[in-house]
Parts: C-alpha cells; structure tokens; sequence
C-alpha cells in the first residue's frame, strides 16, 4: 500500500510568525524517503506540519492511495 502525505497549513497563523521560525520551517517542507519498512507514519513524522504543529497553522494527514506514479514519471 502506498500512502500520500497532505500537509496543510493556515495562511493567516503562517503569516504571523516572524521571519526566523518561517525560514527554519522550510527545510523540513521536503519529499521524505524511506526504508521500504519505514511506515506511512514513520515518514510523515519527518515533516514539519508534525513537528512544528498547529501554533504556526501546520497540520499532516496521511491518506491511503488506490494508486501511485512518482512525480516525473
């Protein structure tokens, strides 16, 4: 099974923060790879909507996908 993780965030939250914690969350807004026994979880973990949290407008879900092509494909 293949998942995709959403992250989503609130403009306005977004926007409040200062230039500092902005900038450092932009490095963590990357594709993660994973182990083939990594789980969904495991990886979506990795990403700054879950580890920077709903203070700063950020939020992760993870949904399962019927089917997968990678980007560029």
């Amino acid at each position: 099974m293949k998942y995709l993780c959403l992250c989503h965030y609130d403009a306005e939250q977004f926007a409040a923060l200062d230039a500092a914690a902005r900038a450092a969350i932009g490095p963590a807004c990357r594709p993660h790879d994973a182990d083939p026994g990594e789980g969904a979880l495991a990886i979506a973990s990795k990403h700054a909507a879950a580890n920077v949290g709903e203070h700063a407008g950020l939020a992760a879900e993870r949904r399962a996908c019927a089917s997968f092509e990678p980007f560029g494909a």
